[in-house]
């Protein structure tokens, strides 16, 4: 790559990138609270203009990072960034734009008229905590004993964490090793749920159980924690912790983002000590050496700027699923019933028929609204994503518990940021469990609200 196309290139995205911080800024003068706004906005801007600047400025340092991993790195970066034409980078840009314009628009369209309450904040609040408090019941049951019964299958807690490395892996069926416990896998994630869920009824002065929430607080993180070193790997565990970090931080700091995005910088060379970790289980040899090349870790957050360069190519040999996407996640719940999830030939694109092995590729928000139906896919989905965070937000700042708000606008803002790298709709409804519930909690609290157009 040329230093001139290094240069127009950057510039190019920088450009994309000055478009959203303006947009951002301007949105947030009008309305300072906007967790699920804040979190896709920051995602948006690290994905798809920051690591794309960084890397092609470093390609050549890049390309060598990428060698260096032999067969894992499957030469990517010269196959489909290095070779792509400018063509496909303007019309990556073009995708980023659409998106962040229609999101934009939908996003504002709820705050142009105000809410007239139907019923009192307290009340509505009332009901809620009882609703969770029933739901935090069902959850913490089901997860306990799901987990309970997945590990018991493998023979106890150390021998589950000694096949974890083996069971996350796509060449490998995990229904092999334990028959049909496997299934429970999928209802032991409920417990990760749980502690957000207990802690929100400990912070309310409505519940008189608070000495029994607590236990349930302490026995459900250490189950999390295993369930999380058992099955997600690094990523969800961070997130998991950074969700109280933000709660924490928002109840004595006005700008947690800065001290967020600085903690998350210094914090990078964490992933390699969880990676070792989990190679440890395996193996029992523990060997911790922190990255010295800062560019690895950029690498890892480079995909979803490698797909939505191969977004015309990709769309020649697949085309478009026209939302068929939606439907078979819902009917691939059922028992016995099965579809290849949108991810499938993003995989196969950039790994190969052999990508079992070397690892799926996440869909990014861009790739994924462009697999269902190209630019028009980004133009409905985006806002319908619009109306939905902002409905997300105006719920929320009806809360009158500063302590839960903190917390649920804490994790809001974090699983809306990684939803910006993970976007396939059947990885959602199969797993992510913490985005779909509190979106519906947050959802609920509007539900006793009707509009009323007023005079400004």
């Amino acid at each position: 790559m040329e230093k001139t196309d290094k240069i127009l290139i950057s510039i190019l995205y920088a450009i994309a990138g000055c478009i959203i911080l303006f947009t951002f800024f301007k949105i947030k003068r009008k309305k300072k609270f906007a967790p699920s706004y804040s979190g896709l906005i920051f995602g948006i801007i690290l994905y798809y203009i920051i690591t794309p600047i960084i890397t092609v400025i470093n390609i050549e340092k890049m390309i060598l990072f990428e060698n260096s991993l032999g067969m894992w790195g499957n030469n990517t970066i010269q196959r489909l960034i290095i070779r792509q034409p400018i063509i496909y980078y303007i019309y990556s840009i073009l995708m980023i734009i659409l998106l962040i314009v229609f999101y934009n628009i939908f996003y504002l369209v709820g705050y142009k008229k105000n809410y007239e309450k139907i019923d009192t904040i307290e009340r509505q609040e009332k009901r809620l905590y009882k609703i969770i408090e029933i739901l935090n019941y069902f959850l913490f049951f089901i997860g306990t004993i799901s987990l309970i019964a997945f590990f018991k299958s493998f023979g106890g807690i150390k021998n589950a964490l000694y096949y974890a490395e083996y069971a996350r892996s796509f060449s490998n069926n995990l229904s092999e090793l334990v028959g049909d416990a496997s299934l429970f896998i999928v209802t032991a994630k409920f417990i990760t749920v749980v502690p957000f869920l207990t802690l929100i009824l400990i912070n309310t002065e409505l519940t008189s159980k608070k000495i029994y929430y607590k236990n349930i607080f302490i026995i459900s993180n250490i189950l999390s924690v295993l369930y999380f070193m058992f099955n997600a790997g690094r990523a969800p565990i961070i997130v998991f912790i950074l969700c109280y970090v933000f709660a924490f931080l928002k109840g004595h700091l006005k700008n947690v983002w800065k001290l967020i995005i600085v903690v998350g910088i210094f914090s990078l060379p964490i992933l390699d000590v969880l990676d070792e970790l989990f190679v440890y289980f395996r193996t029992g040899i523990l060997d911790i050496n922190k990255s010295e090349n800062v560019l690895s870790y950029v690498y890892q957050f480079m995909y979803p700027f490698r797909n939505i360069l191969n977004l015309l190519p990709m769309e020649n040999i697949y085309g478009f699923n026209w939302g068929k996407d939606f439907i078979y996640a819902f009917i691939d719940i059922l028992p016995g019933i099965s579809f290849d999830a949108s991810y499938v030939n993003t995989s196969i694109y950039v790994n190969g028929l052999n990508w079992t092995v070397l690892g799926g590729i996440p869909n990014d928000i861009i790739t994924f609204f462009h697999i269902e139906a190209g630019p028009i896919g980004i133009i409905i989905l985006s806002s319908i994503l619009g109306i939905l965070t902002q409905k997300i937000d105006i719920n929320l700042s009806k809360i009158k518990n500063i302590k839960n708000r903190n917390l649920i606008e804490g994790i809001i803002t974090i699983y809306y940021f990684q939803l910006v790298c993970n976007s396939d709709f059947i990885t959602i409804l199969k797993g992510n469990f913490m985005i779909i519930i509190f979106t519906i909690i947050s959802l609920y609290l509007g539900k006793n609200t009707i509009k009323k157009e007023t005079k400004k």
